[in-house]
């Protein structure tokens, strides 16, 4: 089996421009750092949730003590297992991807236009072209809802099959921006422990 592509040990170069926010996921009752699997597939239970670069990033199974849900956009890094501080932890993840449209409930693979019309209970999802591509009506996995400008994007013939052999024109980018992907939205039920907040996924 190949290892999650979005967990790659792959460190930036020094002419990389760098994100300053760091993402990891988390338990939202535990707020224990996990793998990213599980937000990567929008997983119920589990959350993004973002520190500054130069703060004291957590390893998985242990808890952060500063940050914040609220996504900065694409001023976002994924960081090593292990945690730390700094550009050293910071991983890369500027694979082109190959888009494909999936019902966000099962994450079964429909035609792109559920997505490009924006109906509700779809989504595009993100897999490295690398990777094998589903065909129509079969399950994407290994992939993101999470999307990205630091990628490069591609659409997929509706049979799949291997990556690049799978992968077709560029999207236009003014009928493929990802306004569809799953939206969270949280609360903080105690004001006094604002690092505590309970959220759910819609769309």
């Amino acid at each position: 089996m190949e290892d999650d592509p979005f967990a790659e040990d792959e460190d930036f170069s020094d002419e990389d421009e760098l994100p300053s926010v760091a993402e990891i996921c988390v338990g939202k009752t535990t707020m224990l750092r996990t793998a990213y699997r599980p937000c990567d597939d929008a997983q119920k239970g589990y959350a993004w949730y973002y520190l500054t670069l130069d703060e004291k990033i957590p390893p998985v199974g242990k808890k952060p003590k500063s940050g914040s849900f609220e996504s900065p956009g694409d001023d976002r890094v994924r960081v090593s297992d292990k945690g730390g501080s700094g550009d050293a932890i910071a991983l890369s993840d500027d694979a082109d991807r190959v888009e494909v449209c999936v019902r966000t409930s099962t994450r079964v693979r429909t035609g792109d236009v559920h997505c490009d019309d924006e109906d509700g209970g779809y989504a595009w999802y993100y897999i490295p072209i690398s990777h094998r591509i589903p065909r129509v009506g079969a399950r994407a996995e290994r992939g993101t809802y999470h999307s990205s400008d630091y990628w490069t994007t591609y659409r997929a013939r509706s049979k799949g099959g291997e990556g690049r052999a799978a992968a077709t024109e560029e999207p236009d980018p003014e009928v493929s921006k990802p306004t569809t992907r799953p939206t969270q939205t949280c609360r903080t039920p105690d004001m006094r422990r604002p690092a505590v907040r309970y959220c759910s996924w819609s769309g």
